[in-house]
């Protein structure tokens, strides 16, 4: 009977094995994620200006409201403004009605891209957390690293970029709280940082709470 046991415990240890890889298989599969990524959005990057919506403005026109003290005009919520704002004042330009600076504008659109690229490292981590095999982990890390919409969206001044990986952050912490319960192990930590950066999806675009309680 005890040798059953102890069978039963090794081929179970030997099959997660195979199924998570180790870090320095991480590190590998991240580093290709990345070189395959970066390799793709610099055809972007060359063929594109950062690209203006008619909505981009009401994003941009809300924290230039805010830097006057006005709080009662705005049209969106406040993720995507920051956002921006962070970009104004790390490329040096004073925020402006109707618009934003030229440094702000490709700041912001390569602040997306590397957004967009750590998005698809997220998605291999979650895989990864699903117990799904290495290999397939690492292919549904490149395609998503190679999908031209989010390559367009990051050239965008809107929204989705910085609404996708918080959504994907928060997804990827959501799989760990899940596995430290069934692991009966803690994870009061978990729940509450997988929460917090689903707020923060939320006040990026309110739609995201439909996924909240989806998966609540």
């Amino acid at each position: 009977m005890e040798n059953a046991v102890e069978m039963k415990a090794e081929a179970l240890s030997a099959t997660q094995n195979r199924v998570r890889p180790g870090w320095h298989a991480n590190i590998w599969h991240v580093g290709i994620i990345l070189a395959c990524g970066v390799a793709f959005r610099l055809i972007y990057q060359m063929a594109y200006k950062p690209w203006w919506s008619g909505d981009s403005v009401n994003y941009s026109d809300v924290f230039y409201l805010w830097t006057r003290h006005i709080f009662v005009d705005a049209e969106r919520t406040p993720g995507y403004p920051l956002f921006l704002g962070l970009a104004q004042s790390l490329a040096g330009n004073a925020p402006m009605a109707r618009g934003m600076g030229v440094p702000s504008q490709y700041l912001a659109v390569h602040l997306q891209c590397v957004l967009g690229l750590l998005a698809a490292v997220l998605i291999y981590f979650s895989l990864c957390a699903l117990s799904v095999r290495p290999q397939l982990a690492l292919a549904g890390g490149i395609g998503f690293a190679l999908i031209g919409a989010v390559c367009l969206f990051e050239m965008r001044i809107l929204s989705e970029l910085l609404s996708l990986f918080f959504v994907t952050l928060g997804i990827l912490f959501f799989l760990r709280c899940m596995q430290a319960v069934r692991n009966g192990t803690g994870f009061t930590t978990m729940a509450m940082v997988s929460g917090t950066i689903f707020s923060f999806a939320i006040i990026t675009r309110p739609e995201n709470l439909v996924l909240v309680v989806v998966l609540s």
